[in-house]
């Protein structure tokens, strides 16, 4: 029996972590019923299949700045499943020159929070909980992103409303990795 929130693809199923198909039958992604036709030309499941994790271990990773606070911001890792689970790792700090968490600049301390939800795509929208609702965006021939808006607070209140710039990015080690044990 598992008191902890299941991580990645995996649901509660009978009190145990379980493959998602192992509880639910066989897993249906957010893309297969993804077919709008973005404003940027692309049609959404070829779009936003860019950011869901698989053999590249990809994640869509950016930082937005707090609004009213132009020298605060945070810092995502969003990674999307196949199945339609999603783990955002999240973590406010200091902007400059890029990102730097609270704690490594005596600025107080950084909260680094974990959160295990879902993700659907929307019309042209891919909205992840009650935590980002993102939008596609393509500048250049090649160069894909996602413009999020974070939706509710996650660390402060003020954050809310802020935007960030989500790339996806290839080699990013699992939201269990070592890497992020601190986020809670």
């Amino acid at each position: 029996m598992t008191d902890e929130p299941c991580r990645n693809d995996r649901v509660c199923c009978e009190g145990v972590c379980a493959e998602r198909e192992a509880c639910f039958g066989e897993c249906v992604s957010p893309l297969e019923n993804a077919n709008e036709t973005l404003s940027i030309g692309l049609e959404a499941d070829e779009f936003y299949g860019r950011f869901v994790r698989g053999e590249a271990e990809e994640a869509a990773v950016g930082y937005g700045v707090i609004p009213e606070q132009s020298s605060s911001g945070f810092n995502v890792h969003l990674f999307l499943f196949e199945c339609g689970g999603a783990t955002v790792l999240y973590e406010e700090g200091f902007l400059g020159h890029g990102f730097n968490p609270y704690g490594d600049f005596g600025g107080g301390e950084s909260h680094k929070t974990r959160i295990e939800t879902g993700w659907s795509i929307e019309g042209e929208r891919v909205v992840v909980g009650e935590v980002l609702d993102c939008v596609g965006q393509m500048s250049g021939e090649a160069s894909y992103s996602m413009s999020c808006i974070l939706v509710n607070a996650v660390g402060s209140p003020k954050a809310v409303g802020g935007s960030a710039s989500l790339r996806p990015e290839a080699s990013v080690p699992s939201p269990d990795d070592e890497e992020f044990a601190d986020f809670q």
